[in-house]
């Protein structure tokens, strides 16, 4: 059970990048084929207007059930994914040297979408629920 419910896992993930990708063609972002860059994964590398805009999808999962009933334990849950999402964050500007050299531009911005909501204050993780709001980073009317 663990090895399949892994495998969906991972093909879940495959598919929220493939949204991603769809909705950031549909704000005008040029979606990039880049996947892997020195063995190094990305998820989602797009640019617009001379900038490398990086976005790593997190799909994780969350049993809202729990999460209702137990008010505490989503907080709990939700300051723990946005540790987690600022982790992976550091993470790809300590890389982003690769997506500068392939690329051929200097300038980098870094994002997580975040299949399930998370609540915080960093304008880097987004709610894939709010994704339109990279159109006015994007200067796109959709």
């Amino acid at each position: 059970h663990l090895e399949s419910k892994r495998r969906f896992q991972i093909h879940g993930g495959f598919i929220f990048e493939d949204m991603v990708r769809k909705d950031l063609e549909r704000l005008r972002f040029d979606v990039t084929d880049i996947k892997r860059l020195n063995r190094k994964e990305f998820d989602v590398v797009a640019t617009r207007d001379g900038v490398i805009h990086n976005f790593q999808c997190k799909n994780n999962w969350v049993d809202l059930a729990k999460v209702e009933a137990q008010r505490k334990l989503f907080v709990r849950y939700n300051r723990s994914l946005v540790r987690y999402y600022r982790r992976a964050l550091a993470k790809e500007k300590a890389r982003e040297h690769l997506l500068k050299q392939a690329l051929s531009l200097s300038r980098v911005e870094h994002y997580i979408i975040s299949r399930f909501p998370v609540i915080c204050a960093d304008d880097r993780i987004i709610n894939y629920n709010r994704i339109d709001q990279l159109r006015d980073l994007a200067g796109v009317n959709v």
